[in-house]
């Protein structure tokens, strides 16, 4: 499939554009145990890829540290904090330079901590899946500094559409991401940010607008692989280990 490039905002004619992908997954958190990856290769296969910024956004859990953004930064990677929370039952992604997020629970929440330390996206928000944000995003549209273009889609069937008309309503810029949970979906959807490689200059660029979003949809076939390792390799690992269980039970009694 051909690869689209989606502009933002009219950028400096010499600014450099940044190659980043701010929403991604590794076994390390909590909810993501079967991803056959952690976040230090996450970062090697960043590197191979070519990326220059990028989040790890594990649900619900923070997957950083000192010493993973000098691993980063070591590979020519700026690592930005990042969390995918759940809302009131609804995905949020958060990037907080500074401060915690663990006592965000609802809307207000958000809402009180909305300053230039906190980056916050709507992510797939209107894909068919219980946890996208659907008609909330009208409601919580103000706390959002970016909508996501997610790469999960193919050339007949993509709820990005309805995202893109989203942003365009309100005036936000679309940021395209990976949402990746196994490296065939690393580097599928991705962002040029027109910034210096800071943080901040990065949160300032993408409020701005100073973002091109490259990306193509899926083929069958990609979608056929991905189902098989992220549906049908995961279901037989979990049988596998409930096998291995029942065994090591029935052998001890």
């Amino acid at each position: 499939m051909n690869t689209v490039l989606i502009p933002g905002k009219k950028k400096e004619p010499k600014q450099k554009g940044l190659k980043a992908d701010l929403h991604t997954h590794t076994c390390d958190g909590f909810m993501e145990k079967s991803i056959n990856y952690n976040a230090f290769q996450l970062i090697d296969a960043a590197m191979e890829k070519g990326l220059d910024v990028l989040s790890i956004t594990n649900h619900d859990d923070f997957t950083y540290s000192e010493y993973l953004k000098d691993y980063a930064c070591e590979r020519g990677i700026l690592l930005i904090p990042g969390i995918e929370l759940t809302i009131k039952q609804k995905h949020v992604l958060a990037y907080p330079l500074s401060g915690s997020v663990e006592d965000i629970h609802d809307l207000c929440d958000l809402e009180q901590r909305m300053d230039k330390d906190l980056l916050l996206v709507a992510p797939h928000p209107f894909y068919p899946i219980g946890r996208s944000l659907g008609e909330k995003f009208t409601a919580w549209r103000h706390i959002f500094d970016a909508v996501e273009l997610c790469h999960f889609y193919t050339a007949s069937i993509n709820f990005n559409k309805k995202a893109v008309e989203a942003a365009k309503k309100y005036n936000l810029p679309l940021l395209g991401t990976s949402d990746s949970h196994s490296f065939q979906q690393l580097g599928t959807t991705y962002s040029f940010i027109y910034a210096e490689k800071d943080p901040e200059a990065v949160f300032e660029a993408i409020r701005n607008g100073f973002v091109d979003v490259v990306t193509a949809p899926l083929s069958m076939l990609d979608i056929g692989m991905l189902f098989h390792e992220l549906v049908i390799q995961n279901s037989m690992k979990k049988i596998s280990a409930a096998c291995i269980s029942l065994f090591s039970f029935l052998n001890k009694s």
